[in-house]
């Protein structure tokens, strides 16, 4: 339906002939030049404009899968992909056809903008986490795996498809490109768009959309742990008849108080007490918190982005953000002595904040024809190996992504990892068999899952793994912004989980984010030796 329409400019920018794309001035150009074909309504292809964004598409994607809903056994509307594939995903719905969009979201504000919602919206899943309902009493969460670069960068400038041109052309290396300047990728260091660095501050507004655990600290003072030589009872027969219900002791007949049946010795602890219960019902009421985060850094430029979060944090004395380094199977071809002392450096650098390698693995859904080559898929097993060896070195857990490549990853892992050293392997999508295995070689392995289980049109597949990996095996990640808008929305990702697995949303909170502490060595005193780094 989105080809139908013949007044519109010229496409350009990407994807094969006929399928709907991004504006031919997007990405480096755009930045360059605007786009002069789009300044004026209607606005025919996928901008950064409100509700007009689209997929980052190929190349656009750190390491999240945009397109993973999709992968269900069938045709192209409810899985599998289309004959164009889904490099620019982004079919806008104009006025003149009735095209849906599947991608078309904004990630300013705290909400996505979307006409067609990827998400469950029952009373069970759909809310996004901001507002509790009673099932979360004061808990906390921990979000085991997201991209925070890249979410404040497509805040900041508003651009879903910023890294779009990153890579070169690999067929324009060689000589040739049979796309021409539709090709999805750079033609020379001019059509490059470089990452912009973060600052610090940059990190400011996520940071105070979610806020600490340690902020409930004074609501949830126990009556023994208060300094100010006072108590207050959750249950008045607690507190003998004639005593305070703020201090226990004996009132005075001449300076008592009472309210409400319940006795003090005077005005000023009656106050008190009232402070008391007033910060007792705000603990109760209180929406979940975040605890952990662990923001993965997964190619070498991305490197000062993840020193400028820990920056930031520790600037607001914040301690729960903490980083794992390497380097991602979509970028195999890169990784080699060089990478690798870089990514070294910034785990010394970054000290006890970096505590995990990886994400890394095998990827042979996004690699699909490099795999079918023997010497360049002998070549990315190696590239898994070798980083599989090194975090076992670091003593770091790992972080596994392995997509439509199991047996290569189990024979990796097996072949080249401790039996008892930790692994997340993180949005996991792939068989039972494969969980079941790692779950029984791996004692100390996890499998996380994502938002992917919210979304409207999740598989029964997906759901069977949530109903099939123990939940002191299970932790919960977002892999923001590619699988759910941001680490807040964990708790709406704990209720659909809790809805298959038969137990209390709270329940699923309390065990994945022990589960996520335990994995990372989280709110534990760690020390590295800078030399066996």
């Amino acid at each position: 339906a989105a080809n139908g329409a013949s007044d519109r400019p010229p496409r350009g920018g990407g994807g094969s002939a006929g399928s709907p794309n991004f504006c031919g001035s997007f990405g480096a150009k755009r930045r360059r030049q605007g786009c002069p074909c789009c300044d004026d309504p209607p606005r025919w292809w996928g901008h950064a404009d409100g509700a007009e964004r689209g997929s980052g598409g190929a190349g656009g994607d750190g390491g999240g899968e945009r397109d993973v809903w999709m992968q269900t056994e069938g045709g192209t509307d409810g899985g599998g992909r289309s004959p164009e594939g889904w490099g620019g995903s982004a079919w806008q719905q104009s006025k003149e056809n009735t095209s849906w969009s599947s991608s078309s979201w904004s990630t300013s504000g705290s909400s996505w903008a979307t006409s067609s919602q990827w998400w469950d919206d029952d009373e069970d899943s759909g809310d996004t986490g901001d507002e509790d309902d009673g099932q979360f009493a004061g808990t906390t969460y921990c979000d085991s795996h997201c991209h925070i670069d890249y979410l404040v960068l497509n805040e900041k400038y508003g651009d879903e498809i910023w890294t779009f041109k990153k890579w070169l052309c690999s067929d324009w290396l060689k000589g040739s490109c049979p796309n021409g300047s539709e090709c999805e990728w750079a033609h020379g260091e001019e059509e490059r768009y470089r990452r912009p660095l973060l600052q610090p501050d940059d990190f400011n507004d996520f940071l105070q959309r979610h806020p600490a655990a340690s902020s409930m600290a004074a609501a949830n003072d126990s009556p023994a742990e208060r300094t100010d030589g006072g108590r207050c009872s959750e249950d008045r027969a607690t507190v003998a008849p004639g005593c305070c219900g703020f201090c226990g002791e004996a009132t005075d007949p001449r300076s008592r108080v009472t309210m409400n049946g319940l006795a003090f010795c005077g005005i000023e602890h009656l106050a008190k007490h009232n402070a008391s219960a007033i910060a007792l019902v705000q603990r109760q009421l209180a929406p979940p918190r975040l605890e952990y985060l662990v923001h993965n850094c997964v190619d070498l430029e991305a490197i000062p982005d993840a020193k400028a979060f820990l920056k930031a944090a520790e600037r607001r004395s914040d301690d729960r953000v903490f980083c794992t380094f390497g380097c991602h199977p979509h970028n195999w071809e890169e990784y080699g002595d060089a990478m690798e002392q870089e990514l070294l450096q910034a785990v010394r650098e970054c000290g006890d904040r970096a505590v995990g390698w990886g994400e890394c693995g095998l990827d042979y859904y996004k690699n699909f024809y490099d795999y079918q080559l023997p010497e360049k898929r002998s070549r990315m097993v190696e590239v898994f190996a070798r980083q599989v060896r090194l975090a076992a070195s670091l003593g770091l857990p790992l972080v596994v992504h392995s997509r439509d490549a199991e047996d290569d990853t189990l024979a990796v892992l097996r072949d080249n990892l401790p039996a008892n050293h930790p692994i997340h392997v993180h949005a996991y999508q792939g068989s039972v068999r494969m969980m079941v295995d790692v779950l029984e070689m791996f004692p100390r392995s996890v499998f996380g899952m994502s938002g992917v289980v919210t979304f409207k049109y999740c598989s029964e597949h997906i759901l069977d793994l949530v109903r099939t990996c123990p939940l002191d095996r299970l932790v919960l990640e977002t892999d923001a912004p590619y699988l759910s808008e941001e680490p807040r929305v964990i708790p709406s990702l704990a209720k659909r989980v809790a809805k298959l697995k038969g137990v209390s949303a709270a329940r699923v909170l309390e065990a994945t984010s022990a589960n996520c502490r335990r994995t990372y060595g989280l709110g534990k005193t760690r020390k590295r030796s800078k030399e066996a780094v």
